[in-house]
């Protein structure tokens, strides 16, 4: 009879996997459009650094959209749409403006040779390393978000600079034991996130000496 009853236990479990799978409610995670990162480490208008340069925005070894679950039992029939693609554009082109005198995004870089050939002085690369956002429901709705940036600046004649930042963001919203606040949670940890880690990047850009901008702290 034991025999009998242990598949039949995984049966049962597989047909309500199965059900809750089919039932899943898909819901996207709602963001600001994008923003500018501000703090002490922006330079002042008169103190940007000079010269054209092109932005390109990278978006790693993928898509920058995922759709999260929580973890543990709660909540099992939603899982969260979270797409940073637009809000990470807006967000570094707008901060990286209050960086350079003259910015422009553009798809794809140019070449040494085609921006000698256009007059650009380097072009400005954000990648999106890694985007692993996490989800669970203990003491209230928690999410966190992994997020690891990079920055480059080529010029025509070669590299100008170049670095990397990693960060872990925490996003809490009320609704413990439900699904209630974790689409608020995740919007909370992704932004703050990007806030981060764009704060990290800008910052040790606007005291690189290869570009000719020193620190603007006063």
């Amino acid at each position: 009879m034991d025999r009998l009853i242990s598949p039949m236990k995984k049966v049962l479990a597989l047909i309500g996997a199965v059900v809750v799978a089919a039932c899943v409610s898909h819901t996207s995670v709602s963001f600001a459009p994008g923003f500018a990162v501000e703090g002490p480490f922006l330079p002042r208008p008169d103190q940007r650094i000079e010269g054209r340069y092109l932005l390109v925005i990278d978006r790693g070894m993928g898509t920058l959209s995922r759709e999260i679950r929580a973890g543990g039992l709660a909540c099992p029939a939603h899982a969260f749409r979270v797409d940073i693609t637009s809000i990470t554009r807006n967000t570094v082109s707008q901060t990286l403006a209050q960086v350079f005198e003259d910015i422009q995004t553009v798809p794809v870089a140019l070449t040494r040779e085609e921006m000698g050939e256009h007059g650009v002085d380097g072009v400005v690369t954000v990648r999106v390393d890694r985007f692993a956002p996490w989800l669970g429901f203990a003491n209230g709705t928690a999410a966190l978000t992994n997020l690891d940036l990079s920055l480059t600046v080529d010029g025509p004649v070669g590299p100008l600079f170049a670095t990397s930042v990693s960060t872990a963001r925490r996003g809490v919203a009320r609704g413990g034991g439900s699904c209630d606040g974790a689409a608020e949670a995740l919007a909370r940890s992704v932004e703050s996130a990007i806030r981060d880690a764009l704060s990290r990047l800008v910052d040790q850009l606007v005291r690189s000496e290869e570009l000719g901008q020193a620190s603007t702290r006063i």
